[in-house]
C-alpha cells in the first residue's frame, strides 16, 4: 500500500524525537511508495527521507520535482512544500 509506505516514511524522516527518525529507512518506504504511484505528496515524503539522510542535493531536486507536478489549483500545498525545499537548500532536514 503506497499511502502506508509514504505515511511510514514520513514519520521516520520528520519525527520531532530523534530516536524515531531513521533516514536509511525512510529513504526505503518512500521510494516504495513513489514507485507504486509517483505523486507530488509521495515526492515530497521521498525529499525528506533524503534531507534526514544528509543527501541534500537529492532532497533539492526531488523537491523540485515534486513542485513542478502541482496545479494551480494546490496553491496551499504549494506553499508547504516551498517551506520544506527551502530548509534542503540551507542544508536542514525537515522536522514536524
Amino acid at each position: 500500500d503506497p499511502q502506508a509506505h509514504n505515511d511510514y516514511a514520513w514519520l521516520l524522516a520528520t519525527h520531532e524525537e530523534a530516536e524515531l527518525r531513521d533516514g536509511k529507512l525512510a529513504i526505503e518506504f518512500a521510494e516504495r511508495a513513489v514507485a507504486r504511484e509517483r505523486t507530488a505528496t509521495y515526492l515530497d515524503t521521498l525529499a525528506a527521507a533524503y534531507a534526514e539522510a544528509g543527501r541534500f542535493d537529492d532532497a533539492v531536486s526531488t523537491q523540485e520535482q515534486a513542485i513542478a507536478m502541482l496545479n494551480e489549483a494546490e496553491q496551499e500545498l504549494r506553499g508547504e512544500l516551498a517551506e520544506h525545499l527551502d530548509a534542503y537548500r540551507a542544508g536542514r532536514p525537515w522536522r514536524e
